[in-house]
């Protein structure tokens, strides 16, 4: 009788670590890469506008000079227009004095769906750019939308057309979270070469991408930084995925192989409204009387009056 109890416990253990690893699993079975890919686009066609505020934070070995980043971030963006209210705060090793000072700034990142505009406030007065090369984001490893949703300055699903695609199956990077594992390869030597973690339980949102330097000869580059992102959600009403929190990791790898950690950065989603009503005048820029204004379409500079 005794030997029986135990048999159904060690049977009902199995069946309920069975089930809570595998909860949510997900199958390659009549699955493309096609599937994959329109996942991700129909999820990313779901989020109109939305609002909010969020945090940056930056320990960096790899700047000798900045030693430490903080950043607090309002952000507005409303189909391809957006606005960053950036204040920052810098600790930054000064070589010449031997000591650690800091450095704090605000500035001013718009773009009206026409042209983008950077407005600096600095202490010797204030400064705007206009026309600058790249209208999506104010900082590559800072601005919200690289954070999962965007990959080279472009949705994800686009910037993945760039690339030659392998859906290698599935891996679990946690339990009860499984997700579609992409080997991308860019068509044009860049340096790296990628790997993405799908999850289609949550909106076939980018959980994790690690980017693996690469020399021409299509060998390991071991000098080049190793880049790993990771990227958390939350979701909103309509079944819409939006970051929550991440971290970047950047490492170097060493003679004997084992990884280095460099720096790492790490947002934070404070709060956040999305698909809401925002006035087109949000996204237009701020330029006080006084501010030196430099047009990057023309070469000219000029201060507002």
């Amino acid at each position: 009788m005794m030997r029986k109890r135990l048999y159904i416990l060690y049977i009902s253990i199995f069946c309920f670590l069975f089930l809570y690893f595998h909860a949510g699993a997900v199958t390659t079975e009549a699955l493309t890469l096609k599937d994959v890919l329109k996942g991700i686009r129909f999820h990313y066609s779901l989020i109109k506008s939305g609002i909010g505020q969020y945090t940056v934070e930056s320990n960096t070995i790899r700047t000798q000079r900045i030693i430490k980043l903080y950043e607090e971030v309002t952000y507005y963006f409303k189909s391809d227009r957006f606005r960053y209210n950036v204040f920052s705060k810098y600790l930054i090793r000064d070589s010449e004095k031997d000591r650690i000072r800091e450095e704090r700034k605000y500035a001013e990142y718009t773009y009206d769906g026409e042209v983008p505009v950077m407005v600096k406030y600095e202490l010797s007065g204030i400064y705007a750019s206009i026309g600058n090369k790249y209208p999506l984001d104010y900082n590559e490893s800072s601005g919200l939308r690289i954070w999962g949703l965007w990959l080279f300055r472009r949705p994800l699903a686009e910037a993945l057309e760039q690339f030659e695609l392998e859906l290698v199956g599935v891996e679990n990077l946690e339990p009860r979270k499984s997700c579609y594992l992409i080997k991308a390869k860019p068509r044009k030597y860049m340096g790296y070469t990628f790997k993405i973690w799908i999850d289609p339980k949550e909106g076939y949102t980018m959980q994790k991408i690690e980017m693996i330097p690469i020399t021409k000869e299509g060998t390991l580059a071991k000098k080049a930084p190793r880049i790993v992102k990771e990227i958390r959600y939350k979701e909103y009403p309509g079944g819409i995925w939006f970051p929550s929190e991440g971290i970047l990791r950047y490492y170097s790898i060493e003679e004997d192989g084992k990884r280095r950690k460099e720096s790492e950065i790490t947002m934070k989603v404070k709060n956040f409204q999305l698909n809401v009503d925002i006035d087109d005048d949000v996204f237009k820029p701020t330029l006080k009387k006084g501010t030196i204004v430099h047009d990057r379409r023309t070469g000219s500079t000029y201060t507002v009056e």
